[in-house]
């Protein structure tokens, strides 16, 4: 795969979380905040900001991230995803997880089933009332209610 239109963020501390800004601004409104190891795919890159995209064809969420905190892909070759950083969370009701297109949405949802939520990561926090997740085995983004999930094991 030529991963020279990703990147990987990146934190000094995996424990911080990077800013998606509005605007190339420090100053802009946050988007989220998104973890260590968290794929973006890269659509500019200008000065010391890169405009990022997440999310596949249903959640598509963009921004500006700063371009020191990225670790970019090469031409021609794979882009190494650390997810380690990326807490692991289950789902707090059972069987099912309401995965929605949306952050703050309360239509726009698919159910996943729990071996499907098993490997979701979250890759980062919007506001405090939701978390930005993916799905690494299919690919899939969404955003899940944080009162829908409980603590994992890493």
């Amino acid at each position: 795969m030529d991963s020279s239109n990703y990147a990987m963020v990146v934190n000094p501390n995996p424990a911080d979380r990077l800013h998606l800004r509005e605007r190339a601004d420090k100053g802009s409104q946050s988007q989220g905040k998104y973890y260590t190891g968290a794929p973006v795919c890269v659509s500019a890159r200008d000065g010391e900001w890169t405009q990022v995209i997440f999310g596949d064809w249903r959640t598509w969420s963009y921004g500006y991230m700063m371009k020191r905190y990225l670790s970019f892909g090469q031409a021609d070759s794979a882009l190494h995803l650390d997810i380690t950083a990326m807490p692991q969370l289950f789902s707090k009701g059972g069987e099912m997880l309401k995965v929605y297109d949306e952050a703050q949405a309360v239509s726009g949802y698919t159910y996943h089933h729990s071996e499907d939520h098993n490997t979701m990561k979250v890759i980062g926090i919007i506001e405090n009332d939701w978390y930005h997740v993916w799905f690494p085995a299919t690919g899939e983004y969404g955003y899940v209610r944080q009162s829908d999930l409980w603590p994992g094991n890493g």
